[in-house]
């Protein structure tokens, strides 16, 4: 049997060769190491940049399902609720159109100021049947409105409760009581016809909770302010569009109007959108804030463009 040489016995890697060995080896490790964590990252800020516009895309199709179904031009409002005329603002409220047309019934002359009860008919036909009034529901009586010097003021009897009545040919007959006395009368003859419409006031509000601001809906707006002490934070009365409003000053008030060339007054938006999906994670890896927030800058459409 023959022996290995003394040269194969001792055969190593040279301590250069090792130290040239770990040298590759780190640096592609580095170079694997940075092209996971780039991908990851650009990974990361693509689901960011996908959700915003998501958040952005849903809360825009909200307002806009909102304001298209408004029987007059939406007002601007404060955070808490209070009306402004000029500027942008937190919010806005404006009166949902619910149903129409209801008839009602004279009471020989018309309503009285002290009237606390009105009868409508409505057609049942599927095609135009209108809804069954609601607790909170406000009906919009034409020729209902008030002048005072230059000042005009629309009545707006709210419904208290609804007992339904006959119904013969079609045509539904429904008693209505409302919350308070009608305030001033509204007169006409037998021989006309009284229409009205109903119509639920809501509203848009941009109001912070907590480090975040919030879009809500609050679906019973007008019924809400008419307490004694109105609490806009209190969950029962609004829902949340969209919790990922930015934080900047001006993110709180999106709203604003403008006038057009015609003279007709339009509702501007300016909503920024700030996703927070995955914000820690990319806190401190980019230097830009393109992938955590998405803007809109739009005239959102309204159902009627009244011109002043």
């Amino acid at each position: 049997m023959s022996r290995p040489s003394h040269r194969a016995a001792h055969a190593a890697f040279t301590l250069t060769e090792v130290l040239v060995a770990c040298a590759v080896w780190c640096i592609l490790g580095i170079a694997v190491f940075g092209f996971i964590q780039v991908a990851t990252v650009l990974f990361t800020k693509n689901i960011s940049t996908n959700y915003s516009h998501n958040k952005l895309r849903a809360a825009l199709e909200e307002i806009t399902d909102r304001v298209q179904t408004t029987v007059d031009l939406p007002t601007l409002i404060t955070s808490s609720g209070t009306a402004v005329t000029t500027g942008s603002a937190a919010g806005i409220f404006y009166d949902r159109l619910l149903g129409d047309p209801y008839v009602v019934a004279s009471q020989g002359i018309g309503l009285s100021a002290t009237t606390t009860n009105i009868t409508l008919t409505y057609s049942t036909n599927v095609f135009v049947t209108a809804a069954t009034p609601n607790p909170g529901d406000v009906l919009l009586i034409d020729g209902g409105v008030v002048t005072s010097g230059s000042t005009t003021t629309t009545l707006r009897p709210m419904v208290s409760s609804v007992i339904m009545g006959t119904l013969n040919a079609g045509l539904q007959t429904i008693s209505v009581a409302l919350t308070a006395p009608l305030g001033s009368p509204i007169t006409w003859d037998s021989s006309t016809v009284k229409a009205a419409k109903l119509v639920r006031r809501e509203a848009l509000i941009v109001r912070a909770n907590g480090s975040r601001n919030e879009l809500r809906r609050y679906p019973s707006f007008e019924s809400l302010m008419k307490l004694s002490n109105p609490n806009l934070d209190d969950s029962t009365q609004y829902f949340v569009i969209t919790d990922q409003i930015g934080t900047n000053s001006s993110d709180g008030t999106p709203f604003s109007e403008t006038v057009s060339g015609q003279g007709g007054t339009l509702l501007n938006l300016d909503l920024r959108i700030r996703g927070t999906y995955v914000n820690n994670y990319l806190a401190n890896k980019e230097a830009n804030e393109f992938s955590n927030f998405a803007r809109i800058i739009t005239i959102s459409p309204l159902r009627q463009r009244p011109v002043d």
